[in-house]
C-alpha cells in the first residue's frame, strides 16, 4: 500500500479584487448512477449536460432560488508531533428560499428520503460549484408567515461533510442566466383560435419543441394528450394522434369549445400546454 502527501498548489495573486456575486441562484441534483454523463470539459458543457439529463429524468433542476452558503463548521483534532491542532472535516450547509415551494411540496417531502442518491452542483453568477461524490442530506418545508403582504415559500437546507470546499468552474454569467430559464415544451404560442362550421372537417398539427437548443445528447419523444376536455366537447368529433399531435375535427353542433393540449414525455416532469378555442358556426 502506497501513501502520498498532497501536492503543493500555488496561491495566485492578482493586482485587483476578484469580484464574484455572492448568491446561490440554482441547484442541480444528478442521480448518482448517471454521474459519468456530466461533461466537465467546461462550464458550458456542464450546463448542457444538466439540461439533457433533466429532460431524460436523470437530474432535478431547482432554479431561481435565493441561497447562501455560510462558513462551514470545521472539526479541530489533536495535531501530529509538535503541531497542536490538526484540521478535520468540515460540515457544509446551503440555506435557500424557494418561492416555487407551494407547487413542489411533494418533491420536498420525497427528497428528504432520497437525497443521498444525488450528486449536488450549485450555481452562483459566473461559477458552477461541484460538490458531486459527496453524501448530501436535503430537506425543505413550506413557510407561511402571518403577513398578507408576504408570499408562501419553502425554506430548504442541504448539508454534507467534506475535507475542503467544492471546486468552482468559471462560467459566463450569461450562460448561467440562460440556464435559469426553466425547460418547457413550447408550441410557439400560448393559445390558438379555430373557426369552422358544423359538418365541416378541419385538420392540422399541434407541434411542440423544447424551448432550449441542446448541444449534444438525445432527448425522449414528446407525447401529446388532450386535457380539460368537458363532456360537451364530444360534439367536436375530435380525432387526435398522441404521437404526432395531428388532429381532425368534424363538429356537429354550433358553439364555442375550449380545451388544452399537453406536451410531455414519459421520463421527466417537463411539460408544455396549448390552450385551444374552437368556434363552430351554424351552416
Amino acid at each position: 500500500m502506497i501513501f502520498n502527501c498532497p501536492e503543493d498548489v500555488c496561491y495566485t495573486n492578482f493586482p485587483c479584487d476578484i469580484d464574484q456575486k455572492a448568491k446561490i441562484v440554482d441547484l442541480v441534483l444528478v442521480q448518482k448512477q448517471y454521474a459519468s454523463e456530466v461533461d466537465k470539459t467546461s462550464g458550458e458543457t456542464m450546463l448542457d449536460s444538466f439540461n439533457i439529463m433533466a429532460v431524460n429524468g436523470k437530474a432535478q433542476l431547482i432554479l431561481n432560488i435565493n441561497g447562501e452558503k455560510p462558513l462551514p463548521e470545521t472539526t479541530e483534532l489533536p495535531g501530529r508531533g509538535l503541531q497542536e491542532i490538526k484540521v478535520g472535516s468540515s460540515s457544509h450547509t446551503i440555506n435557500f428560499d424557494d418561492y416555487q415551494g407551494v407547487i413542489n411540496i411533494d418533491f420536498y417531502n420525497q427528497i428528504r428520503k432520497t437525497s443521498q442518491n444525488y450528486d449536488l452542483y450549485f450555481l452562483t453568477p459566473g461559477l458552477i460549484w461541484d460538490a458531486s461524490s459527496k453524501q448530501i442530506t436535503m430537506y425543505g418545508n413550506a413557510v407561511i408567515a402571518n403577513d398578507l403582504k408576504a408570499f408562501i415559500m419553502s425554506q430548504g437546507k442541504i448539508k454534507w461533510t467534506a475535507n475542503g470546499d467544492p471546486s468552482a468552474i468559471v462560467t459566463a454569467e450569461n450562460l448561467i442566466e440562460a440556464f435559469s430559464v426553466p425547460l418547457v415544451y413550447s408550441f410557439g404560442v400560448e393559445s390558438v383560435e379555430l373557426s369552422t362550421t358544423d359538418g365541416s372537417t378541419i385538420t392540422g398539427t399541434w407541434d411542440a419543441t423544447l424551448n432550449k437548443s441542446l448541444v449534444s445528447g438525445s432527448v425522449p419523444d414528446i407525447e401529446y394528450s388532450i386535457i380539460d376536455y368537458p363532456i360537451e366537447n364530444a360534439s367536436l368529433g375530435l380525432i387526435f394522434d398522441t404521437l404526432t399531435g395531428e388532429y381532425e375535427m368534424t363538429p356537429s353542433d354550433p358553439g364555442v369549445y375550449s380545451f388544452s393540449v399537453l406536451a410531455a414525455n414519459s421520463v421527466s416532469c417537463i411539460t408544455g400546454q396549448l390552450q385551444v378555442t374552437v368556434t363552430v358556426q351554424s351552416t
